[in-house]
């Protein structure tokens, strides 16, 4: 009867260092899986800044008309914005009907050099672009007015 009793003391430690073991396995495995959500939640984020940051810029950039001024502009909303990533090119065309702020980028991600046999390549780009058509706001209000005359022209007859 001795005998049983000590299966049974050796199937319980057993069990306790199953669980270390299992704990030992899961923990690293549980650990990457935060790494991978939280570096993708920052990816996400510094895409819907840069892609913020484009369309601000383009909109003041139809206002104003001045690339030097709209690269000023673009320095001082790009301070500090982004989570590990790096704006590497910013590009703004003024056009005769319309803007365009291409604003191009890179993230670094920690550990992705190990993983070369997964993915080909170290960092991951981020890209911002927005077109804003140019109006010209004289023209559009006598087309409107125009527009309302002719209406109160076919309203009267």
């Amino acid at each position: 009867m001795r005998r049983v009793k000590k299966n049974k003391g050796y199937r319980k430690l057993y069990a306790a260092g199953s669980l270390t073991l299992e704990a030992a396995f899961l923990l690293p495995l549980i650990l990457a899986v935060i790494c991978i959500v939280l570096y993708l939640s920052f990816y996400f984020h510094n895409q819907i800044v840069l892609e913020a940051i484009a369309c601000e810029s383009a909109i003041r950039a139809e206002q104003i008309k001045d690339e030097a001024e709209i690269y000023n502009i673009l320095d001082k909303l790009l301070e500090n914005r982004l989570l590990g990533g790096v704006v590497t090119k910013q590009q703004v065309f003024i056009r005769e009907n319309e803007v365009e702020v291409i604003l191009s980028g890179t993230m670094n991600i920690p550990g992705l050099a190990f993983m070369n046999l997964l993915l080909p390549y170290e960092e991951l780009s981020i890209q911002g672009k927005k077109t804003v058509p140019i109006y010209d706001t004289s023209s559009f209000i006598r087309k409107v007015r125009l527009y309302e005359a002719l209406k109160t022209m076919i309203i009267e007859e």
